[in-house]
């Protein structure tokens, strides 16, 4: 079972909102939440947004809130103006600039265990569909909805 729902930021704009406020769960190294991030500044939503980042990693959660470095092969799947215009070069590959990290709020949470904050307009749980197991997603898409 998944949901599945195809939205873009304009759609969620034009529906009367003066704010959005996005949870991006299991962010892992922070790819989803600064792409999101990228997505609201380019729909000019991002002074009215509020993104919600979070992972039960320790680890990852402060690569992705301090440095949040990123590989070209991480980032191939965001069109190169919008890297362009939304990060810092390095050998490496990306980094997120400050001006994109000031948007994003980083917490430690469980899903298997915790209980999340309800309310957002729009959940983004992309790392659940691709690296749990089915029924583990299905008991968290129950919970979700």
């Amino acid at each position: 079972m998944a949901v599945v729902a195809e939205v873009s930021v304009d759609d969620l704009t034009e529906q009367g909102r003066g704010s959005l406020n996005i949870w991006s769960a299991a962010c892992s190294t922070g790819q989803e939440p600064y792409w999101l991030v990228m997505c609201l500044a380019k729909a000019n939503a991002l002074v009215k947004s509020t993104i919600v980042a979070t992972d039960f990693d320790r680890e990852v959660l402060v690569k992705a809130r301090v440095s949040a470095p990123y590989s070209q092969e991480e980032m191939k799947g965001v069109p190169l103006a919008e890297l362009k215009k939304h990060s810092e070069g390095t050998p490496a590959g990306y980094t997120a600039p400050p001006e994109l990290k000031r948007n994003i709020k980083f917490r430690e949470l469980n899903l298997l265990a915790d209980q999340s904050e309800r309310g957002d307009d729009l959940d983004v749980c992309r790392n659940v569909m691709i690296c749990f197991k089915q029924d583990v997603k299905s008991d968290l898409i129950q919970r979700l909805q």
